[in-house]
């Protein structure tokens, strides 16, 4: 039996036309995800869950940015979150679940990972520098949003038995 392209792509879902927004959703960002190599299943469906809150928060933060700053802010610290999620995940699928690396190129994959973490640490931290001092974003709602990923991973053992 021919193994399915995406992790939803069998007969038992049925077509897209009929799925709700939602469903659509988490298939989508589920099929981005498994294109890139995040074939676990638990580290996939935490970084589906990071994407998807991050993208729900900021769009809330976006509608209600008239009335108040902080769930904007809460929605920037989110998606930074879980940019930093998505690409220390992305590097552990390919570093520790691939055994054909050779020697050399786990070599250059860990160097050019150091200096993508640090890159990643480096802009973020540029964006809080900016965001506190210049914009005058609430502390807190962006240090809850820098923990949306802390904060998801005690829910992760619920999300596994609600996917069932």
């Amino acid at each position: 039996m021919k193994e399915p392209d995406t992790p939803h792509d069998t007969p038992a879902h049925g077509p897209t036309e009929r799925r709700t927004l939602r469903a659509r959703a988490v298939f989508a960002v589920d099929a981005f995800l498994y294109r890139r190599g995040f074939a676990r299943g638990p580290v996939r469906l935490l970084a589906r869950t990071l994407i998807l809150l991050a993208a729900l928060l900021l769009a809330l933060g976006l509608a209600f940015l008239p009335l108040a700053s902080w769930p904007f802010w809460l929605g920037a610290g989110a998606v930074f979150a879980a940019w930093n999620f998505f690409s220390m995940a992305h590097f552990i699928q390919r570093f520790f679940f691939h055994a054909a690396a050779t020697q050399a190129g786990t070599k250059n994959l860990m160097a050019g990972q150091i200096i993508r973490a640090n890159l990643r640490l480096f802009i973020t931290g540029i964006f809080l520098y900016t965001a506190l001092m210049h914009w005058g974003a609430n502390p807190f709602a962006l240090v809850a949003g820098l923990s949306l990923a802390v904060l998801t991973i005690p829910f992760l053992p619920l999300l596994e038995r609600k996917e069932r």
